[in-house]
C-alpha cells in the first residue's frame, strides 16, 4: 500500500493561523507551539492513520464523506481521504456548532 499525500488548503492554513494569532496574543510562544502541533498531528498522525478517526458526517453537507479527529480536547479537524490523499477541509473550536460550519 503506498502513502497518500497530506494535501492542506489555504482556508485549512488560514484558520490554524488565525488560531496561532489568538493563542499569541496572551503567550506568542504558545501561539506557535500550537501550529507546529497540529502540523505534527496532520502529518504523523492523521496522514500515516487517516482511517484511524471515525467517519462524520456534517448536517451541511449529507453527501460529503469526512472524518473527524479531535485535536488537544478543544478543536475538531475534519478531512476527506481518497486513494491517493488526505484532504484538511475545517478546522474549528470544539464548542462551535458543527452545523454552522462551511466549506
Amino acid at each position: 500500500m503506498s502513502e497518500r499525500r497530506v494535501v492542506i488548503p489555504d482556508q485549512f492554513l488560514d484558520r490554524m493561523a488565525a488560531i496561532e494569532q489568538y493563542l499569541g496574543q496572551q503567550d506568542p510562544a504558545r501561539g506557535r507551539e500550537f501550529s507546529a502541533e497540529l502540523l505534527d498531528f496532520l502529518y504523523d498522525t492523521i496522514g500515516v492513520f487517516p482511517l484511524a478517526f471515525p467517519a462524520y458526517q456534517l448536517p451541511r453537507y449529507p453527501d460529503l464523506l469526512l472524518r473527524r479527529a479531535v485535536f488537544q480536547r478543544y478543536y475538531i479537524v475534519l478531512y476527506e481521504v481518497s486513494e491517493e490523499e488526505v484532504k484538511f477541509v475545517a478546522l474549528f473550536a470544539s464548542s462551535q456548532d458543527a452545523g454552522r460550519i462551511s466549506l
